[in-house]
């Protein structure tokens, strides 16, 4: 474990060196949940070329794989291939995949201690990311690095799950004057909690984004359309496929789309047989196109490697949607 360095740098894509672009096109084929016989056969292409021709910097396929969210997904495909990958480097591999197990399994039971005690009170909120999604879409929580939880609330229950939350031993990020938190709730959007486990462990969202992002989301109608899932031996609702594409775009757009595990989380959401793109165009509310751009289209293609609207395939997806005929106020009033 020594051997290998995890030192995180800043996140980015990486120097176009010849083995860092080796190592790169290896975390990209080797960063597929589910992936196919395509797949295994692009992975062993790049570890049977000779070191000499182009070897790979196992140092930034590790430390890109960490940046990046894909540890996990990177060993269970890498696994495959043992006799081919240094010893340390797997161990390491390995050890990240066991702590993201533990971290997973303690997430999972507060997210659940914490849904009985807002159910107790009557407040519904919606999980929707960490150990959910990772649960729902890839059909393993441990499979997706996961960091905290994330509800999505009501403007009205903030409050109350705010007291609910100090219950439970959490403390709020930010404190907010008691005589300023109508105003906050009125023009945030958001909430971060401390736990005695970590810092951020526990967000909750009244909005999808802040108030000068522009994004006109229907919450209520996030609610309406909730589904009811299974997750860890517990029934609880997370938004429909066709809303939480367009809030992990959303939140993706917000970061620059600067983690390749975000783009592997919406892959998992296409791959669905019943995913339905009309109402996904018709709750698009917002002008900009909120799609990878910065992201080469080939990786794209490589990671959704599913049938997109027509149009998209003529032009991008965010030309789709910024040409999409409903306008923002229709879409608000009209929208499902």
């Amino acid at each position: 474990m020594n051997q290998i360095s995890e030192s995180a740098t800043s996140v980015g894509y990486p120097t176009r060196t010849a083995p860092v672009v080796r190592g790169w096109n290896l975390l990209l084929a080797a960063s597929v949940a589910g992936g196919c016989g395509t797949d295994d056969l692009r992975v062993r292409s790049l570890l049977e070329k000779p070191a000499l021709e182009q070897p790979v910097d196992w140092q930034a396929v590790l430390r890109l794989a960490h940046e990046h969210g894909t540890s996990s997904l990177l060993y269970q495909n890498l696994s495959r291939f043992a006799g081919a990958i240094p010893p340390a480097v797997l161990a390491s591999l390995r050890e990240r995949y066991q702590r993201n197990v533990h971290k997973s399994l303690f997430l999972a039971r507060e997210l659940i201690r914490i849904l009985d005690c807002l159910g107790a009170l009557g407040i519904d909120v919606i999980p929707y990311k960490g150990v959910v999604l990772s649960e729902i879409y890839y059909g393993d929580m441990a499979l997706r690095q996961t960091g905290d939880m994330g509800l999505f609330v009501r403007k009205r229950d903030v409050a109350r799950i705010q007291d609910a939350a100090r219950d439970l031993g959490y403390t709020q990020r930010v404190p907010v004057p008691q005589d300023a938190e109508e105003d906050y709730v009125a023009s945030g959007y958001e909430c971060s909690f401390d736990s005695p486990a970590g810092p951020g462990l526990l967000e909750i969202q009244w909005a999808l984004q802040p108030r000068f992002y522009a994004v006109a989301f229907d919450m209520e109608g996030l609610f309406e359309r909730a589904e009811n899932v299974w997750v860890a031996g517990r029934q609880m609702k997370t938004p429909c496929a066709e809303d939480l594409l367009l809030v992990l775009c959303v939140h993706a757009a917000k970061h620059v789309w600067e983690r390749l595990i975000w783009l592997c989380d919406i892959a998992q959401i296409l791959k669905r047989e019943s995913f339905n793109w009309e109402p996904v165009q018709l709750r698009c509310c917002w002008r900009t196109g909120y799609w990878p751009r910065r992201f080469p289209r080939r990786s794209r293609n490589r990671f959704l490697r599913t049938a997109l609207p027509e149009r998209s395939r003529r032009r991008s997806l965010q030309g789709w949607l910024r040409d999409s005929p409903m306008t923002c106020g229709k879409c608000h009033t009209s929208a499902s």
